[in-house]
């Protein structure tokens, strides 16, 4: 049996076109707003109480310097603090350590890392991302939504047209609902763990400094000028020095 040709553009584009207006006009619940919060359900709640209702995610830039040798036990000394907090490693490289601690005691932990040498550099930023993680949550519940409709009206499709077109769409929304739900779990996570980076580096050796006396030789003594003159000794001026 010859297979069968594959549908031209213009074919394609009407069935395409007749399921996206069917999906558009089903009954469903009005969809979220962006901006607004929704009436909260018992699981809704449930997830508020996890997860506060500011998320701040904070990080923070720090420059020590410690004493020469000390560099290694020092990058070791920061990972044992931030893990005693609750938090974790996040990279390791030569003078430079990153490490992840719980955000409400973030500056509990900077206060103690900087006591363990002297601090040359810091910085610290806090982002609010709670507007965006709503709005993240807000497009999910649609993308959801849509979801469902699509797969019933898989279910029900009466053509292979039909069925093409939305299984098309159907991995075109999953593909954002997965996108939508790893953002949200990366603001989730940069907002309960803040994040240190501490670079390191040996203090200089003080030098001694060894003070040496220096002695300046005598003046040299007055040179005086000898003249001598015969008209002098005419004058009987020698003479009268003499006696």
């Amino acid at each position: 049996m010859a297979a069968a040709a594959p549908p031209s553009a213009a074919s394609e584009a009407a069935p395409r076109a007749a399921v996206a207006d069917r999906v558009a006009a089903a009954p469903t619940p009005p969809p979220a707003q962006l901006g607004a919060k929704t009436a909260p359900t018992a699981d809704a709640k449930k997830s508020a109480d996890e997860n506060p209702d500011v998320l701040v995610v904070y990080k923070g830039d720090l420059g020590m310097t410690v004493d020469d040798g000390q560099i290694s036990p020092t990058v070791d000394r920061i990972i044992d603090i931030s893990e005693s907090m609750g938090g974790r490693l996040d990279g390791r490289r030569d003078v430079r350590v990153t490490v992840r601690v719980p955000s409400p005691r973030f500056h509990e932990a900077l206060q103690k890392i900087s006591a363990l040498g002297v601090v040359t550099e810091q910085s610290v930023t806090a982002e609010d991302v709670s507007e965006e993680f709503h709005d993240a949550e807000v497009r999910l519940q649609n993308l959801k939504a849509t979801q469902k409709r699509l797969q019933e009206f898989l279910a029900h499709a009466g053509n292979m047209n039909d069925m093409l077109t939305l299984e098309h769409e159907l991995e075109r929304v999953s593909m954002e609902i997965d996108r939508m739900e790893g953002r949200m779990r990366f603001l989730k996570d940069h907002a309960a763990f803040s994040t240190l980076n501490v670079t390191l580096s040996a203090r200089p050796k003080p030098q001694q400094i060894v003070a040496t006396q220096t002695t300046k030789p005598p003046p040299a003594p007055p040179r005086i000028l000898q003249l001598h003159a015969d008209w002098l000794d005419q004058l009987g001026v020698n003479d009268l020095v003499a006696n």
